[in-house]
């Protein structure tokens, strides 16, 4: 499975021969479809970031929360 650099630098690649080919409002679509691509993928990164460090403090708290039982 591709990575979502290696997708975005395909699509980059696609949208330079198609904007080529097709003229400047295919060209303008596909800069901004890519740039919105861009954000999500920034987006996603930080949300697996959170998500993982959400479950860090919940393993954490668990474990605290075990120990004061004992």
């Amino acid at each position: 499975m591709k990575s979502i650099e290696e997708r975005l630098n395909e699509y980059k690649e696609r949208a330079a021969s198609v904007s080529r080919e097709s003229g400047e409002a295919a060209q303008v679509l596909a800069l901004e479809l890519i740039g919105e691509i861009e954000r999500l993928a920034g987006e996603n990164k930080r949300l697996r970031k959170a998500l993982a460090q959400s479950a860090d403090r919940r393993y954490e708290s668990t474990k605290l929360r075990d120990a004061l039982r004992e």
